[in-house]
Order: structure tokens, then sequence, then C-alpha cells
């Protein structure tokens, strides 16, 4: 009997190669602030003047060729190479304003290199409209104007301020995400147009997304993220993105932290993730969220100075700095991006008034890959010793290999299926190759141990010559696949030598059991039992190794047996009934013979018995008049009771929503108008929508003329809080205010 150690394996390929050659200049001018242009044509970058106003949503597109500026737009108009806005490039979406964070987006048509589609997002506290304009190159002598009857064209409501675009082949993907539903919608475009179905994933966790922040999506187009910025909803989460199918998915917030989320953007090889406002690093390439959440590192502290991230075409990470109107505000660079030791370089460019930074960057604009050819290679026969290396075809990109490595090659030390995926060009191909082992156990009588449920692919090593084969089982094939016990032989005679050779196999089948799911009260415990079939041990996921556990925590429990080499696990999920509450709210004042229903707001649908204090079980209870009003709610686990205190009292006051300090006597001022003589202790606040203090007083009669520190100040919606005494009582009122010229 010869005893050789050799795998022999056959590659059946089909290799998609891409021709097709890009030129990348379209990115080589950046737009944005106040009269700002950014050229990557020299390095360092430098500056040059454009004729235009935005705060944040900027976009831009340059020549793909020649790198010369064709056109940008900050949301609400579009501007020719001349600093122009087009002809009919005005007022392209009356609810941009110049300030969307990440609201406008250039993306080129498919097959046709005249056209391009210029898509915009609505400011926060609109009906968030995705609408989008159509440009073409080649109206106003070569200039490019919108195309009549093709601007301003809704798309869907409701969506936050961000846009974000990753192409494929011959296609594109628009993702936005839903502020009042948790969703991302994926809309697709084509070479025949924009989708009407998007596809929609849901984000998977409960964090409120009110409409203004970032979302990116990593080079190698496999993460997405999103942040938030606003108020007490600041938040950042990582997902994972398919760009076959527009998926969202497995999403993980990896930052709670009020710490600013305004912008964020991937490294150039898609291995970190970096945040602001304090700039962060996360390496997103780590196996679980923990350890993302652990790699966090902090690169600077921007004094919460709003700070947009944007990727460029020379592969850096710059920064816009924005103080405020105040300044100085300067362009920074994140230095070696790709690497652990990324580190803040300050003042790249500083922009000298009056030209000024403001918030925004523009997002890149990727033009959609197509394929032109294909190639295939022959089926190929090996033979060699030991290992084996096998390599992704040269110009592959996005490996995959069947264990999640991401290298262009692997390397084989036994026998198995092993398969890759990948990108060529536009062309994804899926290969599997199978490698084989002559089992080198002669006739070993302590046999071969194998775990039910597994398959041992015998097969012989063979050149590229022909074989000829004889197994034990009379098959003469080239392999035999083992599913049960027993001794196994086969002889083989091929090029690379001759050989008999035999393993006596032991199936072992274990079995193991956990018990069925239940539900519990939220202070009871319970013992879990479990068995298996065969003596070994135990393992359970809290880390227990005894056959049985008393639990009290809600969540899912696994028991994993072992036998010699051979594992099996069972799971048990066990559920909390969920603790019951009800809410009536605050103590509250109602106007004399102004009734109201008072709703009770429960916070789970188990509850098995709901009664006011009068015996009724309505969900709502008519209050017409002062006094205590209580409700109780009962399940199996326990029972509760809320109550409020109702006060009638007299109203004679208000404060305005909006007002328009335009200087002509009517509106011009936002106070408190009504019984102001019953009013003590008074104090009056308004707030901007980043929470800065922009007016206060202590006295009734006075109010905001729109003002702030000298200036007249942004249109939009700002919020106002009074805190005074009436009647003896202290109270509050807030809400909006629209500052309208």
């Amino acid at each position: 009997m010869n005893s050789i150690k050799r795998l022999f394996i056959t590659l059946s390929l089909l290799w998609l190669i891409s021709t097709v050659a890009n030129a990348q200049r379209q990115n080589e001018n950046w737009c944005f602030g106040k009269d700002a242009g950014f050229s990557f044509s020299t390095n360092p970058p430098s500056f040059f003047k454009t004729d235009f106003e935005a705060h944040e949503g900027v976009a831009c597109v340059s020549n793909r060729y020649t790198g010369s500026l064709l056109f940008y737009t900050n949301g609400t108009d579009i501007y020719d190479a001349t600093h122009q806005v087009m002809p009919n490039g005005g007022n392209i979406n009356p609810n941009s304003l110049n300030t969307c964070s990440q609201g406008s987006i250039i993306v080129p048509f498919i097959y046709d290199s005249t056209k391009y589609y210029v898509f915009t997002s609505s400011r926060y506290g609109s009906d968030g409209m995705l609408s989008y304009s159509v440009v073409d190159m080649t109206l106003n002598n070569g200039l490019g104007d919108v195309v009549v009857g093709q601007k301003y064209i809704p798309v869907d409501t409701g969506f936050g301020e961000p846009i974000v675009i990753s192409e494929g082949c011959n296609t594109y993907w628009l993702v936005v995400a839903k502020r009042r539903t948790p969703e991302f919608y994926a809309y697709k475009i084509t070479p025949i147009g924009i989708g009407s179905n998007p596809v929609i994933s849901p984000r998977g966790y409960p964090n409120i997304f009110p409409g203004i922040g970032c979302i990116k999506i990593s080079p190698d187009k496999r993460k997405l993220v999103i942040s938030s910025s606003l108020g007490i909803d600041q938040f950042v989460a990582l997902h994972d993105f398919d760009n076959m199918t527009g998926k969202v998915s497995n999403g993980s917030v990896i930052s709670n932290a009020r710490a600013g989320a305004y912008s964020c953007e991937f490294s150039a090889n898609s291995k970190y993730l970096y945040t602001g406002d304090t700039i962060c690093q996360y390496d997103v390439t780590l196996a679980t969220t923990i350890d993302i959440i652990n790699s966090r590192r902090r690169i600077a502290d921007t004094h919460r100075s709003i700070a947009a991230l944007q990727l460029a075409p020379d592969s850096n990470i710059y920064i816009a700095r924005y103080a405020g109107l105040a300044g100085p505000n300067s362009m920074q660079q994140i230095a070696n991006s790709n690497t652990a030791a990324a580190a803040l370089v300050k003042n790249v460019l500083v922009i000298a008034p009056p030209n000024d930074l403001r918030l925004g960057l523009p997002l890149l604009v990727y033009h959609a890959k197509d394929s032109t050819k294909n190639y295939s290679s022959a089926d190929t026969s090996i033979c060699f010793e030991q290992t084996l290396v096998l390599r992704a075809r040269a110009g592959s990109k996005y490996i995959q290999w069947q264990d999640g490595s991401l290298k262009d090659s692997f390397v084989v030390s036994k026998a198995g299926t092993y398969w890759v995926r990948a990108y060529i060009g536009c062309d994804f191909y899926a290969d599997t190759v199978k490698v084989a082992a002559i089992i080198d156990t002669a006739t070993s009588l302590t046999g071969k141990d194998m775990c039910k449920g597994d398959t041992i692919q015998l097969r012989p090593v063979k050149n590229y010559t022909s074989a000829n084969y004889l197994w034990s089982n009379n098959a003469t094939t080239e392999q035999i696949a083992v599913t049960t016990g027993g001794r196994y032989w086969v002889k083989v005679l091929e090029t690379c030598f001759e050989t008999t050779d035999t393993i006596d196999v032991n199936l072992i089948d274990l079995q193991v059991s956990a018990g069925r799911d239940t539900t519990i009260c939220i202070d009871d415990t319970i013992t879990l039992n479990g068995s298996m079939n065969l003596p070994g041990g135990y393992e359970w996921s809290t880390g227990s190794d005894t056959s049985s556990i008393r639990v009290s925590v809600e969540g899912s429990y696994i028991l994993r047996a072992k036998y010699l080499m051979c594992e099996a696990f069972d799971e048990i999920i066990i559920a909390h009934i969920p603790a019951i509450d009800i809410d009536l709210g605050a103590d509250t004042l109602i106007c004399t013979a102004t009734p109201f229903t008072l709703p009770a707001k429960v916070t789970t649908d188990n509850s098995t018995s709901f009664r006011w204090q009068d015996g009724s079980i309505d969900e709502t209870f008519y209050v017409d008049q002062g006094g205590v009003y209580e409700v109780t709610l009962t399940n199996q686990c326990q029972t509760i009771t809320d109550s409020i205190m109702v006060v009638e009292r007299s109203c004679h006051f208000f404060f305005p929503s909006a007002f328009t300090p335009n200087g002509d006597g009517r509106n011009d001022i936002a106070r408190v108008v009504g019984d102001l003589g019953a009013l003590k202790s008074y104090r009056l606040r308004i707030f901007n929508r980043w929470g800065e203090v922009v007016y206060t007083t202590d006295n009734p009669l006075q109010g905001w003329d729109g003002n702030y520190k000298g200036q007249k100040a942004e249109v939009g919606i700002y919020y106002y809080l009074i805190k005074f005494t009436y009647n003896g009582e202290e109270e509050q009122m807030k809400g909006d205010l629209m500052l309208v010229r």
C-alpha cells in the first residue's frame, strides 16, 4: 500500500473581464459655502471663486475626461461654468432654501453623457419632498440648462435631508431615510429612468431620525452609515449594504453621544469610519458591533462647531470647519485616513472674507459602470504536495471566499469545497472548487469518527490525464460522498501515482435538547433542564457547565453538548411578559368651559383589565371639570394605577406661532399678548435649530425683533419657552416660532 499525501482539484471557471477604461475627473472641482471653490487639479488643492451662497447641501460636477467645471447647485438654483444661474435653473426646489444637510446630489445619465439628474431634498420642517430636475449640457450654447418640463419632479415625501448614491453596473441606487418611520428607501436608477417601486429596508433600532444629519455608503459598497445631529436625537448607526439588491440590513447604533453627529465619512479603503463634530475613528471591519464600538479613537474635538466630512478625489478626507458667521472658518484634513494612525491637519485652506466656508461639502459624482467582453478559462487538473494556493483572477474586486475572507488568494491545506465571489469590471462571477484527498489511514483498526450530518468526500489524486477508479461500493466514479459509518477503500491509477487506501468511519449521532420556549413574569425565575443522548459535557451560553440552570433574564439561551469531536446545540427562548405601564400625563390646567378628552397612554397590549375611577373601560375619559382622575391596569403579573389632577382656570393670553420682522409695522415683534397684568415672574427664551439662545427677556411687554448678534436672523423655525406665575401657580408655555421675511 502506497502512503501518499497529495490533493487533487478541478477548476471550472468562467472569468468575466471588463475592458472599458473610464476617466475619473468628474470630481476635480468643488463649489461650496459663500463664493468658494476648491480645485483638485493642483497639489495641494487650490482656491477659486464661485458666485453663489449655500449653507449646506451643495453638489457640483466636472467633465470626467478634462476636469473642467460643468455646473453646480446649492439645492435651490443651478449655476453653469460661468457662475451664472442657468436660464431655467432657478428655484429647482422651493423648500431647499440653500440649507439641507447633504441635500443635493448629481447623477449622470446611463448611456447619455450629456444629461444629468440633479436630486434635491427639502429642509427640516417641510414635507420632506425628494425631487429631481434634468440638466442637458447641449442646451444654452453648451453651458447646459434644465430641460423644460423636467424641473422639480417629485419622487416621494416624508424623507430626511440627506441623499446618497451608490453606483453599480448600468445602475445606481439612490438611498434616503424616512423621518417618521424607521426605514430606508432605495430607488433604482437604470438607463430607462428612476424606478417607482423603492426597496424598503427597516433600520432595526428604535432611535428617531428627525431628518438632519448624513448618510454615506463605503467605497466598497458594503457598509452604510446614518448619523443624526438634531437635539436629543443624536446617534450614529452602521449597517450592511447590498449593492446588488439595494437592501440595507444589520443596523446597529455605535454612538449615542451628544457630541455632534452632523457628518460622517468612510476612508478610501473602506476600513475606517470617521464621525463628527468631535472627530472619531472606528474600525468597521471588526467582527462584532461591540468590537467596532471599542475601536473608537478620538482624532480631534471641533469644540462643537459644525464639521462636514467628505472623501475627495485625491483619497483624502476634508473637513469643513464651520465656527459660525464670526469665523474664522477653514478647511481641514484627516491625514493617513486609511490607517489607525490618522490625525487632523488644520488650515489646509483658509478662506478669507468676503468668501466663506459655511457647512457643507459636495458629495462625489459617480458613473455607472458597463461591461463589453467575456473570457473563459479551460478546466485544469493539478497534482501537488501538502498545500495549494487558490487565486482570484487578476483585476478582481470585492473578493469574498467561503470563510468570509476578502484577500485575493486562499491557501488550501485539506479536502473540502471552496468558492470565491468577486467582480471583474462590472461583471460578477462565482466559482466553486472541490478539493479531495486520498485519506492516508491504511487499514487502521482504530477507525475515524464522523459526526452525523457531516459529509466526507473521498476523492483520489489525479493529474491532467484520465484515471480509473474502483471503490469498495463498486462505484467507478471519481469520488464518493460518505455520510454513514463503515470501511471504505479505493483503487486508483492515474498519471501522478497508483495506490490503494482504506479507512474505517464511525458515525456519531449526538442529540441535545434545552426545552421548549416559554414566558415568565419579570420578577420570576425558571429552571431550564437540558438533556443529551450520549455521555458528554454541557455548556450553556451563560457559562454554566451543568445540565440545568435557573434564569430570570429574558432572551435566548443556548445549550451546547460535546462528545468527542462532535457538537450539537439547541436554543430555548425565555420571554418576559412585558411590564405594563400607563401614563395619564402630568397634572394639567384646563380653561373654564373648555372640556377635553383624557387619553390613557398604555405601553403594552398585554392588559387583562382596564378601568377608570367611575368603572368605565374606554381608552379615553371625557373631562369637563377639575378634579382627580384615576385609571387601573391589570395583567397576570401586576396591577398598576395612575392618576392626574385637573385644575380649571381662565385663559386669556397666547404666544404667536409666526412673525414677519420686515419693518412694515405689522407682526414685526414676537411677544406674548393677552391678560398680561396677571402674569408674574415672567421669563421668555427663544432658541435656534442648534439650541443656541437668540433672545431672552423678563418683561412680558417686550419681544424679539428677529435680530441676533446685530444681524438679521435666518429665516426658519425657532423654539420658544416661557416660564411664569399666573394666579399664584407656576406654569410654562413652549412651542415652534416661524420667522418669515
